[in-house]
């Protein structure tokens, strides 16, 4: 699962809004026990974005709570838009058999009375997790060997850019429990032609986990994407 977020302020003729364009692009897998379930759960997939009950989309914690990257529909100028897809661009390998790779964007103006926000962009990836399997490995003169494959870790990556006019930045928090490695760096000021200052910050969480991770993405008609 690949997931990223972008903020940038609505300008004007020089003039900031309170207006932010956040936008949602997502890359993921839909999975089912068999084709027909496959099909059966693409066509739930696909109605979701007709859907008029979409309160919120985003992030959401296995036990409902919203991560920061949620977007609710009331706090929008005029609601959450699809921009672009779903589309399901793979299809080689053991696709489409019992999981479909899915695409696509959704965009929003926020309202915001943050002025201090120049851009904002996060990438959560998942990978990893494959399930214990057996296998039959050949032996020469005797019977297969059965060897048991261990179970590989989730391995999950949280980055992100920000740039601010103020030289104060609240970093954001890490999804899941704690990381393995943080790494968060903050760049002196730099100015443009009209002598405004601005501060860049960038930050870089990884964790590994053998369980489900915290935030996981799951169509929902009352919740958006959950």
């Amino acid at each position: 699962m690949n997931f990223t977020q972008t903020a940038n302020p609505v300008r004007v003729g020089g003039s900031l809004l309170q207006l932010m364009v956040v936008t949602h692009s997502v890359t993921g897998k839909l999975r089912a026990d068999t084709q027909a379930a496959l099909d059966t759960k693409i066509a739930t997939f696909n109605s979701v974005f007709n859907s008029s009950n979409i309160s919120a989309v985003g992030l959401y914690f296995d036990n409902g709570t919203p991560t920061q990257h949620v977007i609710q529909t009331s706090a929008t100028l005029d609601g959450i838009k699809l921009v672009n897809g779903p589309n399901y661009p793979s299809g080689s390998g053991a696709e489409y058999s019992v999981f479909r790779t899915v695409q696509f964007t959704l965009q929003a103006e926020v309202k915001s009375a943050n002025r201090d926000l120049v851009q904002f962009q996060e990438t959560i990836s998942v990978s990893g997790g494959t399930r214990p399997s057996t296998w039959l490995l050949p032996a020469d003169g005797s019977l297969p060997i059965r060897q048991r494959l261990v179970r590989i870790p989730y391995t999950i990556t949280q980055a992100g850019s920000a740039e601010t006019y103020r030289s104060t930045f609240a970093w954001p928090d890490p999804l899941g429990e704690e990381p393995d490695t943080i790494s968060q760096t903050a760049a002196g000021a730099e100015y443009n032609r009209g002598g405004q200052a601005t501060y860049r910050w960038s930050w870089d969480y990884q964790w590994t986990t053998l369980t489900t991770p915290a935030a996981t993405l799951r169509p929902n008609d009352r919740r958006g994407y959950q």
